[in-house]
């Protein structure tokens, strides 16, 4: 093998080094940027489709027997506290202007990791036409005394 070929050897493999650490750059540069609520509200989807569609429903709006409807919801845009203890601890929603406005008893959550219920809360205070502050982890542990 010659000088010249030697040195196109060496070329060739460092140009495909050089490509491939380019493309695990870029694929790692775009997680990086993600913002923490970003993330918080995409870990929270996940957590809403598997614990909590059934009752709330896909668009939130819930159903009409249980009216639990999470848009524009003030229950949920509110104190952030209560909304943890409501979905930790479970209890029925207390009475509006007289008129019960859920007629049933949401479960608590107590299995729910602190994480889960941060993001499942950030995702609900982001999405329904709500636009309230994430909800944190060590807001969820201050709840539960942890």
């Amino acid at each position: 093998m010659t000088g010249n070929q030697k040195r196109r050897l060496l070329l060739f493999i460092a140009g495909n080094f050089l490509i491939q650490a380019g493309i695990l750059a870029q694929k790692n540069h775009c997680v990086a940027r993600k913002s923490p609520n970003k993330m918080a509200v995409e870990a929270g989807q996940v957590v809403y489709a598997n614990q909590c569609v059934t009752c709330h429903r896909a668009d939130g709006v819930g159903t009409p027997v249980t009216k639990t409807s999470l848009v524009n919801s003030a229950l949920v845009t509110g104190n952030k506290q209560a909304l943890i203890e409501y979905l930790v601890n479970g209890k029925s929603l207390p009475a509006v202007n007289g008129e019960q406005i859920a007629p049933h008893i949401m479960m608590g959550n107590p299995a729910t990791t602190n994480e889960d219920i941060s993001n499942v809360l950030t995702y609900i205070r982001r999405s329904f036409g709500n636009n309230a502050s994430m909800v944190k982890v060590s807001e969820v542990k201050a709840v539960r005394g942890q």
